[in-house]
């Protein structure tokens, strides 16, 4: 035991002595763990908050998507276009939905293209959505000022816009009566939305810079751009939310033509696609990670041998007053050990500190994995322990005689 704390006391003494070449042995340590957890924290997080979205629409929510989307192998895309854009939803597959039984609420999300205009100011990336009055209540969406249009303003030009609009077209909060165009028609505000926070593979739009017009409204401006991007059907019922399902499949299926170009997504199944999502990408970039982990062994590997070549005559005196070999490769090991494990905390330290600035400065809440960051340090102190062995084995197998020369 009081071995150890002399080879531990020596690692220390060893990287005092040479303070910057050991940090700098340390760096790729450092990145490769503080990118492991900070982008596993990123996506525990993203997949909290997405779940949460999804779950709060209800688990009587039907989601029908244009494109075919496969719940077993997803690819690394937002989940609003999960579903490949080859496929498109029309107005006959709308007006075919609202036929069917069982149906307690349907709205359909479509988008025009164009660019609103307020006085001399446009914005260029506001989504501009056509959508009925059951909005809001399908998607728990508040309004913060003004109200949504009702059931009897489908022909009106009332549009009500995200914080992100009213701050960038209007340049204020609450511009609640104010007019502006979309492609030459004028509509006025009613209401705005409250602040949303984004997250990437969202179920929804940004509405934070989203204009929601009538859909009626939308169809007469918008024309041959309209495209529908979700058509958002509640059930009576979680129990019949199934067969909701399978009668919208088939009927939107006989409109096609038999072709399976549509999504029909319950709550489990956009649940399981965003969980598919979120896994290959924390899979595909911490394996990124972790060869540049390995990468900063072998980093270490090198520093060591160099040591031990720096080092030749120290090796020689301590084995000429009596040091066996077993002791030398003890020294040389704990100080690769020692240095990596330093590392691996000053990682963790990072990572805490990015997570922390991630948390407090954007919309995104990435978590503090505790078993990450306990494996992230366990690997990092079997890396030392494997770039030890090759340059302590070499320490050890030094002549004395040649050495003290």
């Amino acid at each position: 035991m009081s071995m150890t704390k002399e080879h531990i006391k020596m690692a220390f003494a060893t990287m005092s002595q040479s303070r910057t070449r050991s940090f700098m042995t340390m760096l790729g340590i450092i990145i490769s763990v503080a990118a492991v957890i900070t982008i596993v924290g990123l996506g525990h997080g993203l997949r909290n908050q997405v779940s949460g979205q999804i779950g709060k629409l209800g688990s009587n929510l039907i989601l029908v998507q244009p494109g075919q989307t496969a719940t077993s192998s997803v690819d690394l895309t937002s989940l609003q276009s999960l579903a490949s854009q080859r496929g498109t939803l029309t107005e006959q597959d709308y007006t075919s939905i609202t036929k069917l039984p069982g149906i307690k609420q349907i709205s359909p999300v479509a988008t025009i293209s164009g660019l609103p205009r307020f006085e001399n100011k446009t914005m260029e990336r506001a989504s501009i959505v056509g959508s009925n009055d059951k909005l809001p209540d399908i998607i728990g969406k508040e309004i913060e000022y003004g109200s949504f249009f009702g059931p009897n303003d489908t022909n009106k030009n009332h549009a009500v816009i995200g914080r992100g609009v009213a701050s960038e077209l209007f340049g204020e909060n609450v511009p609640i009566g104010k007019s502006f165009s979309i492609r030459n028609s004028e509509f006025i505000v009613t209401g705005v939305f409250t602040q949303s926070p984004v997250t990437p593979l969202s179920p929804s739009i940004n509405f934070n810079n989203a204009i929601v017009i009538p859909y009626n409204k939308a169809k007469e401006i918008g024309g041959a751009s309209l495209q529908f991007i979700q058509i958002l059907v509640v059930a009576e019922s979680a129990e019949t939310s199934q067969a909701l399902a399978n009668n919208i499949q088939n009927t939107i299926k006989a409109n096609h033509g038999g072709q399976q170009d549509f999504s029909v997504l319950q709550q489990e199944e956009a649940l399981a696609i965003s969980d598919g999502v979120f896994s290959q990408l924390t899979m595909f970039i911490t394996g990124a990670a972790i060869i540049a982990l390995i990468v900063g062994g072998i980093g270490v590997m090198n520093i060591m041998f160099a040591s031990v070549s720096e080092r030749t005559r120290e090796i020689g005196i301590r084995k000429a007053v009596g040091a066996t070999n077993k002791q030398i490769i003890n020294q040389f090991m704990t100080e690769a050990i020692i240095i990596t494990f330093s590392g691996g905390i000053l990682g963790i330290l990072l990572a805490s500190v990015t997570i922390l600035t991630i948390r407090v400065t954007t919309s995104l809440q990435p978590a503090f994995v505790l078993p990450i960051m306990a494996l992230a340090l366990a690997v990092t102190t079997a890396i030392g322990l494997a770039s030890g062995i090759l340059p302590a084995l070499k320490a050890a197998k030094k002549d004395p005689i040649e050495s003290l020369r």
